[in-house]
């Protein structure tokens, strides 16, 4: 199998999605697989899809359930030890999957890498504006999450079986639903930031803050630390192998 798993959601993103498929294309790291989830476009996506299909890419297609199902949909498809998330409005730089997998390569404990990005306006030009972690150090924490940290966190990289112990995105959130899994993967393995821009994120009315969103759902305090646990108890408790559950466990809750 591959060794890592590019997953691209998209919905309605005829305009946009070439671009960031393409940035996928040209990445220098070529140990991958694609997989686009199609959430049920009414748009010309379905079209730009079908280009990319006859080169190979794996195109899945469901009515439109959210974001959060469109990307645990593409995880149950992917073969990849490491799940590579990328919005369809987004962009790589050439480097991003060899970086971020020299860092899994190094530190096998890391759970999550995350690295700086650049944004850019609607129309693609790249701003001055570079975001990355805000609290001191390479490793983000519940804590720091909960402080401010969970909004500096886009497409990043993470261990698949990591991923699927933590019980994935929650598909019941319409928004906050990538905050809410930063959070419930801190409680279970570390996870790095690198201070490399190598991503661009586009800026337009479609999106959401990832600071307002942080600021909405997950405000410091005791209460979000035993509603995070309870969620990683409910999430182990699904894991189908014992082994894998009792040794999880073990990390998550101890």
């Amino acid at each position: 199998p591959p060794r890592v798993s590019v997953l691209v959601p998209c919905y309605n993103s005829a305009e946009l999605l070439d671009a960031a498929l393409r940035s996928v294309a040209a990445q220098t790291f070529r140990d991958f697989e694609m997989i686009v989830v199609d959430d049920g476009s009414t748009d010309g996506t379905p079209l730009v899809l079908a280009e990319w299909e006859r080169r190979g890419v794996r195109v899945l297609r469901q009515a439109n359930r959210g974001p959060s199902a469109a990307r645990n949909n593409g995880v149950r498809a992917a073969r990849g030890e490491l799940l590579a998330f990328l919005d369809s409005d987004d962009l790589w730089r050439r480097t991003y999957r060899e970086e971020i997998v020299a860092v899994f390569d190094e530190r096998p404990d890391v759970g999550l890498v995350a690295p700086a990005f650049q944004t850019m306006h609607a129309d693609g030009r790249p701003t001055r504006r570079l975001v990355g972690k805000k609290s001191p150090g390479p490793l983000y924490t519940t804590r720091t999450l909960l402080q401010g940290d969970v909004g500096t966190i886009i497409n990043p990289v993470i261990r698949r079986e990591l991923f699927l112990a933590v019980g994935g995105y929650d598909e019941t959130l319409r928004s906050g639903e990538d905050c809410d899994l930063w959070l419930r993967l801190s409680c279970a393995a570390p996870m790095r930031h690198l201070p490399r821009p190598l991503m661009l994120y586009r800026q337009h009315p479609g999106n959401i803050s990832r600071d307002v969103l942080a600021e909405k759902y997950f405000k410091p305090g005791e209460s979000s630390l035993e509603q995070l646990y309870g969620r990683v108890a409910r999430a182990l408790a699904s894991v189908e192998k014992p082994e894998l559950r009792a040794e999880w466990g073990q990390k998550f809750l101890t």
